[in-house]
């Protein structure tokens, strides 16, 4: 043991980092010792007061080419260093199992910087020459590179962060001297810097500015274009839009924007972000358990985590176990942390018993997962021989001992989709460490979206938003979390120090995947194929019979993310572990993992189908919604891989759900389909799928082409088969105002349903019976006896819904009242089993009985504006058209005739094949005449030609505005 103790210290000591490492003392500037004593002082230097351990200053003096004895070689050049340091020698103390210098009253030159460089940011906005005095001020204290001689090793991440400092400041410099007009002072700065960091975003975009407001066209393009190359030479990347946006202002000559100098958001920094909670578990767990084993995969911060339980903990040894591989290994690594001491005849193990037992601290054993049995018996042995010791381990799987309680740490706690709070735990992480990227990151609402979006594809895993903050300002936000999906090797540290398993994330999820044994790898790669969380039962369909095993082995190794709770089913990849995963499944073994998928998928859509008609519609509904990732990449897979058989399986199975809730881009798979060109999928099923896809893109023209072919497929109309093909194309003749051949189709898929005794197929063809009669003006009193007949013994809540809409559209010109209580009940019944379509219909007709005879109120007024509000953007072009041409009376009867002329000049300007008819069609005309007569015919054609070229979405909220404008001042205008 060292027994130099600290004696008085001298005052006015100055360290200087920024150059060649020099310490101050007494007036007079001395270099760091030279050789293994130097860096072994850098090394204290740079942890900046906190002890280093002997393990780790070996690591950090010596590298890879150890001494026989590294802790005499240790000791040995301690001494030297002291000596070299003469008066400041007592300084460097040894505390615990290690050593720290003393930085006490110690004046740093970097802190000066950053303050200097802090003072100017936030001068900028207000007084840019002052400003610029205190930048001038920061970069005259650069005397040569950060650590010079040691910012390859031991000071590398430190020289790095001030390096990336020092670039920013000079930037900053150089972007102030713009803002002050000074565009060539600022250029010549530029210049170096450009060719210096060729794939640095924002020099290049200064330099392209300064060119431009000298009027150096050709230079600023020169810049960009070599900007870009770089970029894709060296990174496969674009330019950010704001390289391209100045690109076009040089091109167009339009004049270079000044810039706005404004000072950055102070992102708050910590060296461990939220992570406070875990922090005090851990620490309450070490009070009442003799083991606590923190487990998390690869990346989640435990090792971060145990360093700040230790930093508070004294004593404390810490015990790296990621280089060793045998049980001898592990005692050898937790013998020199406790230095322990072999006698000449003693044996290693006595030596470490003894010390064991007369020990009392913490004893932390980092990454246990891969010598578990070895790791696991230490523990056991270390906390039976009855000392003191209380273990701290961080693993991807439990020890398995008996005093082990385990501490699951999981991901940094992620925003939700709508949070702009730059406090969220994974926010606030990436905003410290690309700070430390990119001093000149502003922290805007665009670019928290931005940040949001990126920690949510990166799972909250520190490892991986650290690797991704650290190439802001080198890559765009933007881009860089487009190109992250299957871009693991994006998430690579500069740092060329430090675990390997840790240079990239790639390499730490690599660490874990070669512990496993070859089933287990299988598992994985084929656990891949799932777009999303999947149950046991899911996996073993993937997988094969008798897998979850493997399943749950893949869980206790923090691969696969079990469930977060005790009633919830599903099992997950995180999305950085699949990428690996996903990359790793090749060729055949891919195919064949894909195809289990799919055929897993196509045999969930037939359940679906199934449930989707019976009583639980509801619930069904919603296993749907929940597997719609799963089924949309089975489809797709399917379509692009030449399987297209299964695709034929599982888009109609899902008719009903898409239909139902008004999901056209559900039933656009059936279109897909066809267009692939595959044989055999243009089945009757299929194709009344891409039938009622077109009625909802209102291409009628399409739709009544396909819903021919499907019936034509399935044999002809009085084929049982067409049952699909005739519903479908009954919807499209309502459309296009055929009344009869929707009466004529609804009626014989109506009377196969009923010899099939399928009551609820029945009473939908019924239902639309009855409307194709309503619109038509027509007797409606047999169709409605046959609804009503039958109606009752429907048990699905759908089909239950569309019959009492279908009842209150037959029953509304002679009986309001009713008609609006029925219209209110097949509403609610919709609703609860998220019936969108019944929802949407029943609504838009509610809006058209109310706006020719309902009080003109506060109710209509706001079931008019909830019904425009659902139809817009709902998918459904059709019945939106249907929903807007209803609200007209309406409009017509608050005297807002102008609205009620685009609305129908807008429609008619959008549905060239599908013009409004019956009484539809009345009472557009009526409310177009009452418009000449009051506006005039000049001024309702001049509207006329204006709607006509309205989008339908601005017609919709200009109705939605006016109709808010009139509630709020109260209805005035009466009939």
């Amino acid at each position: 043991m060292d027994g130099t103790g600290p004696g008085d210290f001298e005052v006015g000591v100055v360290l200087r980092v920024l150059g060649s490492p020099l310490l101050e003392l007494d007036g007079r500037a001395q270099p760091l010792p030279p050789g293994r004593p130097g860096r072994l002082v850098a090394a204290l230097l740079v942890a900046r007061g906190r002890v280093v351990t002997d393990d780790r200053l070996v690591d950090e003096v010596w590298g890879e080419d150890l001494p026989a004895d590294a802790r005499a070689a240790l000791h040995t050049n301690v001494g030297r260093a002291r000596r070299a340091l003469g008066t400041a020698a007592a300084r460097l103390e040894r505390v615990a199992a290690g050593y720290r210098f003393d930085l006490a009253d110690v004046s740093v030159d970097a802190d000066e910087f950053v303050a200097t460089l802090a003072r100017a940011r936030g001068l900028v906005a207000g007084d840019p020459v002052g400003a610029l005095a205190a930048y001038d001020a920061a970069l005259r204290l650069w005397q040569g590179p950060a650590w010079a001689g040691f910012a390859d090793d031991v000071a590398q991440g430190e020289a790095l962060r001030l390096e990336e400092s020092l670039l920013a400041a000079r930037e900053e410099h150089a972007e102030t001297l713009l803002a002050l007009g000074r565009a060539q002072e600022a250029a010549d700065e530029l210049r170096p810097l450009v060719s210096g960091e060729p794939l640095r975003d924002r020099p290049a975009l200064l330099l392209i500015r300064a060119l431009h407001r000298l009027g150096s066209s050709a230079d600023a393009l020169a810049v960009f274009a070599a900007h870009r190359a770089a970029l894709a030479e060296e990174l496969g990347l674009d330019p950010s839009p704001e390289l391209e946006e100045a690109q076009r202002e040089v091109l167009e000559r339009t004049p270079a924007p000044t810039p706005a100098v404004a000072a950055p958001v102070v992102v708050r920094a910590s060296a461990l972000v939220g992570r406070e909670a875990d922090l005090e578990q851990v620490r309450r767990l070490l009070t009442l358990h003799r083991c606590v084993t923190v487990l998390g995969p690869g990346g989640v911060g435990k090792t971060s985590l145990a360093r700040e339980v230790m930093a508070s903990t004294t004593p404390a040894w810490w015990v790296d176990l990621t280089s060793v591989t045998t049980e001898a290994g592990v005692r050898a690594q937790v013998a020199a942390a406790l230095d322990v001491e072999v006698f000449v005849g003693g044996s290693l193990e006595a030596a470490l018993e003894g010390r064991l037992a007369a020990a009392s601290g913490l004893l932390v054993l980092d990454n246990c997962e891969h010598v578990l049995g070895a790791a696991a018996d230490l523990v056991a042995w270390a906390t039976a021989v009855g000392g003191g010791i209380r273990v701290l381990a961080t693993s991807r799987e439990r020890l398995g001992v008996p005093v082990e309680q385990v501490c699951p740490l999981a991901p940094l706690r992620l925003p939700t989709d709508d949070s702009a709070d730059p406090d969220v735990p994974a926010v606030a992480l990436f905003l410290d460490r690309a700070r430390a990227a990119a001093p000149e990151l502003e922290v805007t609402p665009d670019v928290l979206g931005e940040v949001n979006e990126l920690v949510r594809r990166l799972d909250g895993l520190p490892l991986a938003i650290e690797l991704a903050a650290s190439r802001v300002g080198v890559v765009p936000l933007r881009t860089l979390r487009d190109r992250l999906d299957h871009r693991l090797d994006l998430l690579r540290s500069h740092h060329r120090r430090g675990p390997a398993r840790h240079q990239t994330l790639a390499d730490t999820i690599d660490w874990s995947y070669d512990l496993l044994d070859e089933d287990q790898r299988r598992a994985l790669r084929w656990l891949s194929v799932f777009a999303g969380p999947f149950d046991l039962d899911a996996a073993e369909a993937v997988l094969g019979p008798d897998s979850a095993e493997q399943v749950l082995g893949l869980v206790e190794r923090s691969l696969v993310v079990r469930p977060a709770r005790s009633d919830d089913l599903d099992y997950r990849l995180l999305e950085t572990v699949r990428a690996f995963a996903r990359d790793r499944l090749e060729g055949a073994e891919a195919e064949a993992a894909s195809l289990a998928h799919a055929r897993w998928a196509r045999d969930q859509a037939a359940l679906a189908r199934v449930g989707l008609a019976g009583r639980y519609a509801g619930w069904w509904g919603g296993q749907v919604e929940r597997l719609l990732p799963e089924l949309a990449l089975a489809v797709l897979w399917a379509v692009e891989s030449g399987h297209a058989d299964e695709a034929v399986e599982i888009v109609p199975d899902l008719y009903e759900w898409g239909y139902w809730r008004v999901r056209a881009d559900v039933l656009g798979w059936a279109t897909m389909l066809l267009e692939s060109g595959h044989p055999g999928v243009a089945t009757t099923r299929v194709l009344a799928t891409a039938t009622a896809y077109w009625w909802m893109a209102d291409d009628q023209v399409r739709a009544t082409a396909l819903s021919r072919q499907a019936i034509e497929a399935a044999g002809g109309e009085d084929d049982p088969s067409a049952y699909l093909a005739l519903e479908t194309a009954g919807d499209v003749a309502l459309a296009t105002g055929d009344l009869d051949r929707a009466y004529a189709v609804y009626e014989r898929a109506a009377q196969h349903a009923l010899r099939a005794e399928r009551h609820s197929d029945a009473v939908q063809a019924v239902a639309g019976m009855l409307l194709a009669r309503t619109y038509a003006e027509g007797p409606t009193a047999a169709e409605l006896a046959l609804l009503r007949e039958h109606e009752g013994l429907v048990v699905n809540p759908s089909v239950r819904a569309m019959a009492l809409y279908a009842e209150a559209e037959a029953v509304a010109a002679d009986e309001p009242e009713q008609a609006l209580e029925l219209f209110a009940r097949a509403r609610a019944i919709a609703r609860e089993t998220g019936n969108r379509l019944v929802v949407g219909v029943s609504m838009a007709a509610e809006t058209a009985l109310r706006g020719r005879v309902g009080g003109l109120d506060d109710t209509t007024l706001s079931r008019t504006i909830e019904a425009v509000e659902l139809w817009l953007g709902s998918g459904n072009q059709n019945l939106f058209i249907t929903c807007l041409r209803n609200a007209v009376s309406l409009l017509d009867r608050l005297h807002l005739f102008e609205t009620a002329v685009e609305v129908v000049a807008a429609t008619t300007a959008h549905t060239p094949d599908r013009p409004s008819y019956g009484i539809e069609a009345e009472r557009m005309t009526r409310a177009m005449n009452r418009a000449r007569t009051v506006l005039g015919t000049d001024q309702v054609d001049a509207v006329w030609r204006r709607a006509q070229g309205l989008d339908l979405e601005t017609v919709a909220r200009r109705v939605v505005a006016d109709l808010a404008g009139v509630r709020q001042g109260g209805v005035s205008a009466g009939d």
